[in-house]
């Protein structure tokens, strides 16, 4: 049983309402002819197919529009709210339209006039920007950041780990913001390109009160008043989740290319039902993954976040090494980039890994359950 009512029923059942009788009468001559000729129903019922496609496709857009279910109250008094308000409007529409005194009509019409003004002022501009509120039972975080990276462990109590902070116009901070995440105590950001350091500004800007800072030996610390270089074999544990810094060798990322001194960090969560792994791989691409693998051989993890926003030069060898059940991709919606890449996602494919994209789905947050990992598409931010 669901309180809420839907804010886009009206208008979506009056768009779709010339659809209906062709689904019902071709949909009958169907049920008729199904027995006496059955080739003859199997031809006609695309006929009303293609209307009930179309149905659903549009009941599908308008539940997922911000605030699409709008909260009411639940049990007798909303029943009986939802009742004196359909009674009150249709006495006033009624009066205004069936009465022959001119003054009531014109009062009526005057009165509904201004509930229904008053109404959408009310709800369409709180609809526009209405975001619903986030538990605190997720795990992971993928924040749409736009083009760039930005993820969240949640550690509880309004914590969380973040890992890099987007672009600067990314809204990074909307995002812990909605999550509830008062006090980060650890922000890694894996390397130096704006696209994953951008949002740091906003971030300590923001008066979110922030604990370690930590980057990898290649990062330029100039950039980042106060960081601190963690370096492989570095990790650290708070309440049930710990990390483990992979890579980058520190040698090597002292002469590489930013993407190739990306901290590679493994996450573990320790549930009720075990232990789960996340392997993030920052923007680190093909043959420095590869050496580093080679070195530090590791084992599979349930979720893999997408090397370099699922580009062709993130690999697919990482995927197939760490044969994910998930796999994250942060990229922007119709990048220039052609992120995520289809030799990517088909490497996913091969290893069977559910691919969740903030391009497709905006923030994404992944929980642990007992059935699994599940996942909950929280839609892009008001930008």
């Amino acid at each position: 049983m669901n309180s809420n009512f839907s804010l886009y029923s009206l208008p979506a059942n009056l768009l779709v309402a010339p659809l209906l009788p062709l689904i019902t009468a071709v949909g009958m001559a169907c049920l008729l002819l199904c027995t006496p000729l059955p080739s003859v129903a199997h031809a006609l019922l695309w006929i009303p197919g293609l209307p009930a496609e179309l149905i659903g496709r549009i009941a599908q857009f308008s539940a997922g529009l911000p605030g699409a279910a709008r909260p009411w109250p639940a049990g007798a008094f909303g029943i009986v709210l939802a009742i004196m308000l359909a009674a009150v409007l249709c006495i006033l529409l009624i009066a205004g339209r069936e009465t022959e005194h001119v003054r009531v009509r014109q009062v009526s019409l005057g009165i509904l006039g201004a509930v229904l003004v008053f109404v959408a002022a009310l709800i369409v501009p709180a609809t526009m920007f209405y975001r619903a509120p986030v538990g605190g039972n997720w795990n992971i975080a993928m924040c749409d950041v736009g083009q760039g990276d930005a993820v969240v462990i949640n550690v509880g109590e309004n914590q969380g780990w973040l890992i890099d902070a987007g672009p600067p116009d990314g809204n990074v901070v909307q995002c812990l913001r909605r999550l509830d995440i008062t006090a980060p105590p650890i922000i890694f950001v894996t390397h130096s390109h704006a696209d994953h350091l951008g949002g740091i500004e906003a971030v300590e800007e923001s008066g979110i009160k922030i604990g370690q800072r930590l980057v990898s030996a290649g990062f330029e610390i100039d950039r980042w008043p106060g960081a601190q270089v963690v370096e492989q074999g570095d990790g650290q544990a708070f309440g049930t989740v710990d990390y483990h810094v992979i890579g980058p060798e520190t040698v090597a990322a002292r002469s590489a290319e930013p993407n190739d001194t990306s901290l590679v960090i493994r996450f573990r969560f320790h549930t009720h039902n075990g232990d789960i792994d996340y392997f993030s791989a920052g923007d680190m691409e093909t043959e420095a993954m590869a050496a580093l693998l080679r070195k530090s051989p590791q084992p599979p993890a349930a979720i893999l976040k997408a090397s370099h926003h699922g580009a062709r030069n993130g690999g697919t060898q990482i995927i197939k090494s760490i044969s994910p059940q998930v796999l994250l991709v942060s990229a922007g919606k119709e990048n220039s980039y052609g992120h995520p890449h289809p030799e990517t996602l088909r490497a996913a494919q091969e290893v069977g890994a559910r691919v969740f994209r903030t391009d497709q789905s905006g923030t994404v947050l992944l929980t642990f359950t007992e059935q699994g990992v599940l996942s909950t598409a929280m839609g892009s931010p008001v930008r």
